[in-house]
């Protein structure tokens, strides 16, 4: 609610401060809705930038709901953001053992490839992308969301990426859709296209520390050409 919009428009520390006020409301004993209020604390710290702090809010999340799939999921993220990637590599195994998800395969994947594993990580990539594109022929207004995030790590097909990305941001035209569909037009080269997205994003309320770095990406690619 206001703590998401706060996040949107950039205020990261009244998001911040929203939570906490939130958590005054929570029984001690209530794990799931702590657990929740640490993830969204993690992904604050994560978007701007600051995954040490990013990995104690999902330790934290864990120790009130222990074994949470999406805390466990964001912290092997984060490990790996932070190269601790055996701890990484450890717990996202155990997690896929336990629920097979194609974003739990995709996150292993990701790890596996900053091993140096390349041949395995295909290989859980692969097993991801065939659950995803099952999932978007089944249910694809719930999975276009995360099934992007997979498209534009792994996707061989920048075209149809940036198909889904579009889809995705058309059904919840949000800040990190959008942010979705940039990425997609930018790696599939249509420098104008994610110029006039970018432009149009940034005059809207939503700020986030990945708008710069995308807007200068995009900025220097246009001037190679």
């Amino acid at each position: 609610g206001v703590a998401q919009l706060a996040w949107w428009e950039g205020q990261l520390e009244l998001a911040l401060g929203d939570l906490d006020g939130c958590e005054r409301w929570i029984r001690s004993d209530d794990g799931e809705n702590r657990g929740w209020l640490d993830l969204q604390r993690g992904l604050i710290e994560r978007d701007r930038g600051r995954p040490k702090e990013a990995e104690a809010r999902f330790r934290s999340g864990l120790s009130s709901a222990p074994g949470w799939p999406v805390l466990v999921l964001h912290l092997g993220e984060v490990l790996l953001e932070l190269g601790q990637l055996d701890e990484a590599e450890r717990i996202l195994r155990q997690q896929e053992a336990a629920d097979h998800s194609p974003e739990c395969q995709d996150a292993l994947a990701g790890v596996l490839m900053a091993s140096g594993r390349d041949a395995e990580a295909r290989a859980w990539a692969q097993e991801a992308e065939r659950q995803w594109r099952a999932a978007l022929a089944r249910v694809p207004e719930a999975t276009l969301g995360h099934a992007v995030e997979h498209f534009l790590q792994f996707g061989s097909d920048p075209g149809e990426t940036v198909a889904l990305a579009r889809a995705n941001a058309l059904a919840r035209p949000s800040g990190p859709a959008r942010v979705q569909w940039i990425q997609a037009l930018v790696a599939a080269g249509d420098l104008t296209g994610a110029e006039t997205e970018l432009t149009a994003l940034q005059a809207t309320p939503y700020r986030s520390p990945r708008l710069d770095p995308l807007a200068a990406q995009v900025r220097a690619l246009r001037g190679l050409r």
